[in-house]
Order: C-alpha cells, then sequence, then structure tokens
C-alpha cells in the first residue's frame, strides 16, 4: 500500500488537494491490476482509476484534509475497500468500488486530526484490519471492517507521527 500527499493540476487549472492510495486488485484493470484512488479535499469526492486513467468510479464523501485515508481488503473478498477516518465525526467509514457514494459499515473510534489510519493483514492472513493510531489517546486500536475491537495496546504516536502496517517479519499475517 502507497499513500502520499497530492497536489492535483487539472486542465480547468483548479488546484486540488488530496490523498492517493494504491491498492492490490480493482475490477476493470487486467488481472488482478492496481487502482489509484483520490479522495479530493477540495470537492470532497472520492474517485478510483484503473492502471491505464480510466476513472472506474467516483461519488462524493466528504473527505477533507485532516481525514485519514486508506484502501485494504477487510472484508475478505479479494477487493480492496475504501477507508476513511473523519476527524470531525470521530468515526470510520468503509466504502466499496462500484458504490462509493455509499457507506458500508460506519462507527465511532475517536479518530481525530493526527491520528493515523491503515489497513492491513496484521490479525489474519484472509482479511485486513484496520489501525488507527491515536495522538490524543496513547493508544493504538485494531478493528474488524464492523468496528469489533480485536486489540489494542499503548502507544507513543503523536500528532504528526505517521502509521503504516505490513509484513516485515514474514509470517504470512
Amino acid at each position: 500500500l502507497l499513500a502520499v500527499s497530492l497536489r492535483l493540476a487539472i486542465a480547468t487549472g483548479l488546484l486540488l488537494t488530496g490523498t492517493v492510495a494504491r491498492a492490490q486488485t480493482c475490477p476493470g484493470s487486467p488481472g488482478p491490476g492496481a487502482a489509484i484512488f483520490i479522495a479530493g479535499e477540495a470537492t470532497s469526492m472520492l474517485d478510483v482509476f484503473n492502471d491505464k486513467g480510466a476513472r472506474l468510479d467516483g461519488g462524493p464523501c466528504g473527505y477533507n484534509v485532516a481525514d485519514g485515508f486508506t484502501v485494504g481488503d477487510v472484508d475478505g473478498d479479494g477487493a480492496d475497500e475504501i477507508i476513511i477516518g473523519g476527524d470531525v465525526s470521530n468515526e470510520i467509514e468503509i466504502r466499496r468500488i462500484g458504490s462509493v457514494d455509499t457507506v458500508l459499515y460506519r462507527w465511532f473510534a475517536d479518530f481525530t486530526i493526527g491520528d493515523g489510519l491503515a489497513a492491513g493483514n496484521v490479525m489474519s492472513p484472509s482479511r485486513a484490519a484496520i489501525v488507527v493510531g491515536g495522538d490524543n489517546t496513547g493508544r493504538v486500536d485494531i478493528f474488524t471492517e464492523t468496528g469489533a475491537i480485536l486489540k489494542t495496546f499503548a502507544s507513543s504516536m503523536n500528532q504528526l507521527d505517521k502509521l503504516a502496517v505490513g509484513n516485515v517479519i514474514g509470517d504470512d499475517l
């Protein structure tokens, strides 16, 4: 998973600020292709493109610059879902490609400005968990897609810290 800040100039000259995440699978891409997800702060829109640059999906998402944004296969179906952590609502939202304007799951996660958001197979080899690192709470919470807490532990995360997950020890999780 790759997540970076993006400043994108489009043909009209409008400057958009958003976040990009690269997923492992995406409908409309040949084979297990990648997708580019753009959550636009200026437009509050979420757009999904395949690896050829064709727009596959899009819709309103209410994203703003302090929100968290990532993708991961949190329901175990083999395709990545879109995950947004709302700093104003303090909630996590899960959306699916093909229906990005529909929220599949939403729950309170105490997500605030400066918190970290990531998704990865940290608890199960077949499904990604949602990881929230709280700079205000002093803990890391690991959730299922429905908001059930799988694990919580103390953290020294600060507001400018970043959070990522990955299989760095090679144990298939």
